[in-house]
């Protein structure tokens, strides 16, 4: 876990997680001890072998939403979340 093959650091999926984690409460106990480990191997997957693979300019978008994310300036990540909605509508539209 400790290679940033992604755009997320080691620390910054740290983080995601234990925030996920703090999120969503489970009733059972054993569910509850393992979640965060579950969610930062989800979280280390989808950013190593999912967001890597994506083109340069969805990675770009990502890396700034993180950026505001990180920040807590929640409106522009929301903003870059929609431009990045926009952006995958365009290429699939041109894709047609």
């Amino acid at each position: 876990m400790a290679d940033n093959k992604g755009i997320f650091l080691a620390e910054e999926e740290r983080q995601m997680a234990e925030a996920l984690d703090n999120a969503i409460p489970f009733k059972n106990k054993i569910a509850e001890a393992i979640d965060g480990i579950a969610f930062r191997i989800a979280i280390v997957i989808v950013d190593d072998y999912g967001i890597d693979k994506l083109s340069e300019a969805y990675k770009e978008k990502l890396v700034l939403i993180k950026e505001q994310a990180f920040l807590k300036n929640w409106l522009d990540a929301a903003l870059g979340v929609w431009e990045l909605a926009l952006l995958i509508i365009k290429e699939q539209s041109q894709n047609k």
